[in-house]
């Protein structure tokens, strides 16, 4: 497993270059595992995060890549004071009654509840979200190819518009230096 999310990490990071990019354009990835078993052996916590840094010295080598281990079974009983206990609270509960405790207690939580049940309440309402999500989607990709399908043709129409400003030029320098109209046209053939 853990070869498993180190290869599909780097391919997060290796997938953002293309022919031409500088390596300063790389963006950080951050990679969550969430497990519903113990994943990590040699700690308690429920949640540990990895990064490249020297463990003698302490310095870190790189921001550029974190991955962060969630263990639900190690989840503490009580509310250790940060957001993300109560998100993996949400993210193990089993009953209606829990997501209610949770909502009751926690602002954020609760509107992802009141969201989950939503979408649980009929498979029509279940079916609408994601008719939603897919015309969101699809309108992005539509936006997308539309502003690429505009770039590709105002570089056409720049290099064209080039193309017949330096003709035009390369006539002018001709007259310029006495050739006539006849003799510019067979050169130019």
């Amino acid at each position: 497993m853990r070869e498993r999310i180190l290869y599909y990490t780097s391919k997060m990071i290796t997938g953002q270059m293309k022919s031409g990019n500088d390596h300063s354009d790389i963006k950080q990835v951050i990679s969550i595992v969430i497990t519903n078993h113990n994943f990590i052996d040699d700690s308690e916590n429920y949640h540990n995060c990895y990064t490249l840094y020297n463990p003698e010295t302490g310095s870190e080598f790189s921001d550029k890549l974190e991955i962060h281990t969630i263990e639900l079974p190690k989840i503490p009983a009580a509310d250790d004071g940060t957001q993300l206990w109560w998100w993996t609270k949400f993210l193990s509960a089993k009953s209606r009654e829990e997501f209610t405790m949770l909502a009751e207690q926690n602002p954020q939580v609760e509107k992802a509840v009141v969201r989950l049940m939503e979408l649980s309440a009929d498979e029509k309402t279940r079916l609408v979200y994601e008719s939603r999500h897919k015309m969101e989607w699809d309108n992005w990709a539509r936006e997308r190819a539309a502003v690429e399908k505009g770039r590709q043709e105002g570089m056409e129409r720049g290099i064209q518009k080039g193309r017949q400003e330096c003709m035009q030029e390369i006539i002018e320098r001709f007259k310029r230096g006495g050739m006539s109209e006849n003799e510019i046209e067979r050169f130019l053939q």
